[in-house]
């Protein structure tokens, strides 16, 4: 009889066991992708359009496409007074064999120069990043107005955009967010000039 009890108390346990590591495999891989958009929405949230000096090379411009951002960002430094400028990019893809969301982020002198970035994993798994960029409803009397204007490109290059959705994929799910970039402008969406 006691055999039997302590068989039937293992089955429980075992099973309550796999239960409680499925339960924290699947908190720690939320947090996880939970933190990498924080990241990026934070970085976002303090950037700003950056030009060189007259005598200085130029700087790379920002871009806000449909798969990837790269945009200047002011970043706390050791000291909380002390603010240093990055040139910060994010996109999704393989490198070395390992797909994921990757960042890469220079000093300002590193990126005029051309030196190139290393890349850092920041969620592994990332299939895809996808971005849409908020415009101004149409003005009254045309269709969609009333309503923001969701593109999958930003086209004003000398302003940022005010409101971006973040789109990631990974395994198939799809995360969300939207991130508020206060140095951002909401504008009507205006068709770029043809090259």
């Amino acid at each position: 009889m006691i055999a039997i009890l302590f068989v039937g108390l293992g089955a429980h346990l075992r099973g309550g066991i796999m239960v409680w590591r499925r339960t924290t495999d699947t908190v720690e891989r939320m947090q996880r992708r939970r933190a990498a958009l924080d990241r990026l929405g934070q970085e976002l949230a303090s950037a700003f359009m950056y030009s060189s000096p007259d005598q200085a090379p130029p700087v790379p411009p920002a871009e806000f496409g449909a798969q990837r951002l790269v945009w200047y960002s002011s970043m706390a430094s050791g000291s909380a007074r002390t603010r240093l400028v990055r040139f910060v990019q994010y996109a999704c893809g393989p490198i070395d064999d390992t797909q994921g969301l990757w960042r890469w982020s220079q000093p300002v002198p590193m990126a005029r120069h051309g030196a190139p970035a290393a890349a850092e994993l920041v969620l592994e798994g990332c299939e895809r990043l996808s971005l849409r960029y908020a415009y101004l409803p149409a003005p009254e009397g045309q269709a969609g107005s009333g309503q923001l204007d969701w593109r999958p490109a930003w086209v004003t290059a000398d302003k940022l955009p005010r409101l971006i959705e973040l789109s990631v994929t990974l395994n198939g799910e799809t995360l969300r967010r939207v991130v508020v970039v206060p140095a951002g402008e909401l504008k009507v969406y205006e068709t770029p000039p043809a090259s």
